[in-house]
């Protein structure tokens, strides 16, 4: 019970951070993306598989704990992987960062996993607030305001998680 969220976050925020590379990774793979472009799509494309895995299993455990009668769940750090995941995956869509030189079903595979992803972190979010209102406003709503006027990439992923959120 402890152990499953902070296990499960850490899976968020490894699979949702290969989908954007710092500096240092970039320049990393920049030699590998030159000799072969397919193999560094193929590798983001199984971490969003990884990623879709997680955030169903998310769900699960948050309907789990509903059932069972919880009244809360306190989670900070599941709320910034949430929020991290939802802004990558809105400026991914937004920007269309996929597959360029691959083929299209290549690039048709990424995008459904991309919008799959968008959704499954929109479903976990909305889940969250509607089986756990008692800390939903200053928990996960807060939050979610302050990370929407952060960053403008934050805009397009934070306003489909408010959106889900009704």
């Amino acid at each position: 019970g402890d152990r499953a969220l902070p296990a499960l976050v850490s899976v968020l925020v490894r699979c949702s951070a290969a989908m954007n590379l710092n500096l240092e990774g970039a320049c990393l793979l920049r030699h590998l993306e030159s000799d072969n472009p397919a193999a560094v799509w193929d590798t983001r494309l199984e971490h969003l598989q990884g990623l879709e895995a997680a955030l169903q299993t998310l769900c699960n455990i948050l309907h789990g704990l509903a059932s069972v009668e919880k009244r809360t769940v306190h989670h900070v750090d599941l709320v910034h992987s949430l929020l991290l995941i939802a802004g990558r995956m809105g400026s991914l869509m937004m920007f269309r960062t996929g597959p360029s030189r691959g083929s299209a079903g290549q690039d048709c595979r990424f995008a459904g996993a991309l919008r799959s992803c968008l959704s499954w972190v929109c479903e976990a979010y909305a889940l969250w607030v509607e089986k756990f209102p008692a800390l939903s406003g200053g928990q996960l709503l807060a939050p979610l305001l302050r990370f929407l006027r952060v960053l403008p990439t934050n805009l397009a992923g934070g306003l489909l998680l408010l959106e889900a959120c009704g």
